[in-house]
């Protein structure tokens, strides 16, 4: 699965590692070439369809792991506003 955000962070995980820009000209071959280059998140994910003769998805391809509440924090305790976050499990 790939997490995919339009934000630059997704609530929850950090940013362990930047792979490298994520490219395809469908959404399946933008998750591919995700996955070829090592990532579980793609972060600023933009369509880009300003050339009439060519459509482009991208963003930065990184990889992410979830945050751990800190010892004795309760669940409520921590409340943020979340960010668009859209799922893809292909």
């Amino acid at each position: 699965m790939i997490l995919t955000s339009t934000e630059p962070q997704i609530e929850g995980f950090w940013i362990t590692a930047y792979k490298g820009i994520v490219q395809g000209h469908t959404w399946n071959e933008f998750l591919q070439h995700a996955e070829e280059i090592g990532a579980n998140a793609v972060l600023n994910a933009r369509f880009d369809n300003a050339l009439a003769v060519e459509t482009l998805f991208h963003g930065a391809g990184v990889v992410v792991r979830p945050l751990r509440a800190p010892r004795g924090a309760g669940q409520n305790s921590h409340r943020r506003k979340s960010l668009p976050l859209l799922w893809s499990d292909r």
